[in-house]
């Protein structure tokens, strides 16, 4: 009997400061949670509310408002936002490119003239081919290569078909293809560049 009770005293006597130990650990750690709750909190309430939009009474005509704010250049005196600013900049840079592109395009581009001369019963054989004729005329025309199209009348003994491109390659593509061609209902084609000296502005210049 003596022993147990020796044996539950000792087990006490190690329990206690266990527990004591813990309880402490415990205590300091929410102290620690607690602080770090009640800081942010204060810095939550403390912390300057973000300024508000700048509201320009008026904008110059067609000029829309971007993020709040009218783009008038200056007004006041003062600058814009660093927002729009930004929004100017690249929007300047777009323009320019823009205008780079359209400069480069008017360089590159050239007119070419493909002449074709056909057989004497032209018109009464070409029916068969007809359709698949013109439907590579439109979709050269939609891809912006082929400008006009059309047969030479009184005789009609040719036709006369007008490209706008970079290489004098794709005209010739074209005629390799045209089933006129591939049928023998053209006896003769060519591809001639064409200087265009009337009609040739570019859109800025019109």
């Amino acid at each position: 009997m003596g022993g147990r009770l020796d044996t539950w005293v000792f087990r006490v006597s190690i329990a206690i400061p266990l527990l004591c130990i813990a309880v402490l650990v415990l205590w300091h750690l929410a102290n620690h949670l607690l602080g770090k709750l009640v800081k942010r909190r204060k810095t939550f309430r403390h912390s300057p509310e973000p300024p508000a939009p700048f509201q320009s009474p008026k904008g110059l005509p067609g000029q829309p408002a971007l993020n709040g704010m009218v783009l008038t250049g200056r007004s006041d005196g003062e600058a814009a936002t660093p927002a729009g600013s930004e929004v100017l900049h690249e929007e300047k840079i777009r323009q320019a490119r823009e205008l780079l592109n359209l400069s480069r395009e008017e360089q590159v581009m050239s007119y070419f003239a493909l002449s074709y001369e056909v057989v004497p019963d032209f018109l009464a054989r070409r029916a068969p081919y007809r359709e698949e004729h013109l439907r590579l005329a439109r979709e050269a025309q939609r891809r912006g290569e082929l400008v006009l199209a059309g047969a030479l009348a009184e005789p009609a003994d040719g036709a006369l078909l007008i490209f706008r491109v970079a290489e004098r390659s794709v005209v010739e593509d074209f005629a390799r293809n045209d089933p006129y061609v591939t049928a023998g209902l053209v006896t003769r084609w060519q591809v001639r560049p064409w200087t265009v000296v009337i009609g040739n502005e570019s859109p800025a210049a019109r």
